[in-house]
């Protein structure tokens, strides 16, 4: 068993390293970032700021993740209702961007959050543009800093979310969970589902910094993290295998929400009634998972039986496959493809080089060093 259970931990190392976000896409992101501030400063009068937030940034990604941006303009833009500024900025913003050779397919997309989507023709890199979408400014930092909790962290989230992916669980417009959801299941899994816990609750240990009215432009990355040193010592294989197990048939859903805020459970009702404009008790239905900052269920998207009954059922299969077929190729296909390219977006992506139209925006342009933050606006 010990043999096994070594060979799906090395299974694990290898998808991870083959799937992880290289430096040069990273690279890629940092450029169309900057490309993208500048070009939407100077066509405005008012202060402007980009923040690259999610799994880009957080240490999370990998070379499939696309990029969200989150535009922050003036100092009151936490208090700016989206419905009536999202769309018409999003608009602008559109016009602005068509302008650059290398944005293409852009679409505007009328949800809830308002997003403009487009894609840099060169690299196949998908930008997700928000407007005065805070949370995800303070939830990159939070989990940026689980990520340095446990070097384990890293590597069973990128697995739970190819998994999930792979296994059609992974999309909210289809009634499944969104990668943020898996991200938020796994670390309440090792701060509860595990015995002893393999992370903290960095809202205890860390309450001043984690707060839900923190000053953004203050917010940094790669800060010292609290000294933390698991006692659990079990193996990848081990610790993805009891997260299949506790999702399959330990954690309840008909009664508790998971909130890695308090690091435990806390009850539905609970969830259901606490009072911000968000929040709103009719999405706390079947998987419900407390954001940590706006208290809004970040599952929502399983709002009915057949939608739930699937995505517990693909737990449940994997489960099963997994324990009998001890090898993670059972649940997941192309763990060590050619590493000799990588895939991002529609593109094979290998040492990208920018072209010398990007180059010539680079040096045309005037650089504007956004104004606050350093680490999220990264250049």
């Amino acid at each position: 068993m010990c043999q096994t259970m070594d060979r799906i931990s090395y299974e694990i190392k290898e998808l991870v390293e083959t799937h992880r976000q290289s430096n040069e896409v990273f690279k890629r992101k940092k450029m169309l970032r900057q490309i993208i501030y500048n070009m939407l400063r100077v066509h405005t009068e008012f202060p402007v700021d980009l923040y690259m937030v999610g799994s880009s940034l957080n240490g999370l990604g990998t070379n499939n993740s696309d990029i969200d941006l989150c535009l922050v303009i003036d100092s009151i833009g936490e208090k700016m209702c989206h419905m009536r500024f999202a769309i018409p900025v999003l608009k602008w913003a559109e016009r602005i961007l068509s302008r650059l050779p290398f944005v293409k397919n852009t679409k505007l997309i009328l949800a809830k959050v308002p997003i403009l989507k487009f894609t840099d023709s060169e690299s196949g890199i998908e930008i997700d543009l928000n407007f005065n979408n805070i949370v995800g400014i303070r939830n990159t930092q939070l989990i940026e800093f689980y990520n340095r909790m446990d070097k384990r962290f890293q590597s069973l989230v990128l697995t739970a979310k190819i998994w999930a992916r792979q296994n059609g669980i992974n999309n909210a417009r289809f009634k499944t969970i969104s990668s943020y959801t898996i991200v938020l299941m796994v670390i309440h899994y090792l701060q509860c589902g595990c015995d002893p816990p393999v992370l903290p609750c960095l809202h205890d240990l860390m309450p001043d910094k984690f707060h839900p009215d923190s000053d953004i432009t203050k917010l940094s990355l790669f800060e010292e993290i609290p000294e933390w040193q698991s006692s659990n010592k079990s193996s990848l294989s081990q610790l993805f295998i009891g997260f299949l197990d506790y999702y399959s048939y330990k954690f309840d859903y008909v009664s508790n929400a998971i909130s890695i805020r308090t690091g435990s459970t806390i009850s539905k009702a609970k969830a259901r009634e606490h009072n911000s404009p968000k929040n709103n008790p009719k999405h706390w239905n079947y998987i419900c998972v407390e954001e940590p900052f706006d208290r809004t269920n970040t599952a929502k998207s399983v709002y009915d039986e057949e939608a739930f009954n699937h995505i517990l059922d693909v737990f449940r299969q994997s489960y099963a496959k997994i324990i009998k077929t001890q090898t993670l190729s059972s649940i997941i296909l192309n763990i060590s493809p050619s590493l000799s390219t990588m895939s991002c977006g529609q593109h094979q992506y290998q040492h990208y080089q920018p072209s010398l139209s990007t180059m010539s925006i680079l040096l045309n342009q005037q650089c504007y060093p956004s104004p606050h933050c350093k680490c999220y606006r990264l250049v």
